[in-house]
Formats: C-alpha cells, sequence, structure tokens
C-alpha cells in the first residue's frame, strides 16, 4: 500500500513510498517504475514514513521510524536511460469488426 508520494522538482520523476519498505521512482512520460529503493527493514517495523524531493534537485529525502534522515541523491540522466533500455509491453483488448463488400470492383486501365 502506498502511504506517500512526492513530485520531483521539474515533474519528471513522482516517487512513492509503500508499507513494504520500497520506494519506487516513476518516469512521468511513461508512467513506468524506473528505480526501486529499499528502506532499511532492521528494525522490524515500516522504516520511512514520509519523503520528499529537494526543491531543485534530484535528491530525495525520508525520515525513519526512528526520526533519522535519509538523503538519496539521484543521477537523472542514468535512470532515463536505463529506463529508456526497458522494454515495457502494454496489452490491450480490442475488438476487430470485419466488413466486406460483397460488389466486385473493376479495375480499368487507360
Amino acid at each position: 500500500m502506498i502511504t506517500c508520494i512526492s513530485f520531483s522538482h521539474n515533474s519528471y520523476l513522482l516517487a512513492s513510498q509503500s508499507t513494504d519498505n520500497t520506494i519506487l521512482i516513476w518516469h512521468l512520460d511513461t508512467w513506468n517504475p524506473v528505480l526501486v529503493l529499499h528502506t532499511d527493514p532492521s528494525s522490524g517495523k515500516k522504516s520511512s514514513k514520509c519523503l520528499a524531493f529537494h526543491t531543485n534537485r534530484f535528491t530525495l529525502g525520508t525520515r525513519g521510524e526512528n526520526n533519522t534522515i535519509r538523503l538519496w541523491n539521484l543521477d537523472l540522466n542514468t535512470i532515463l536511460r536505463a529506463a529508456a533500455s526497458t522494454i515495457a509491453t502494454h496489452y490491450i483488448n480490442a475488438k476487430v469488426v470485419l466488413v466486406l463488400d460483397t460488389h466486385r470492383a473493376t479495375i480499368r486501365r487507360d
């Protein structure tokens, strides 16, 4: 379950924090996850309580259960290169209707 989200300063990335001690970084052009950060579950509790991007850098701050703050320096170019090399497949269900014409077509050549 997602407990907190934060947008990067330029709206390229979204960070979502979950109760399973993971933080997913999403690329907003494709809405695909491009990075997974694992928080420290050593306390036996859900360690990350909130998160926020820096106002003008790609640094993500998280606050843990014991009020420790962790800074994650994210390299946007590396993240986006990795996202571009990942092949995502999306399946779409569609109905196809074929309409056939029973008239015979004649091609005239002059």
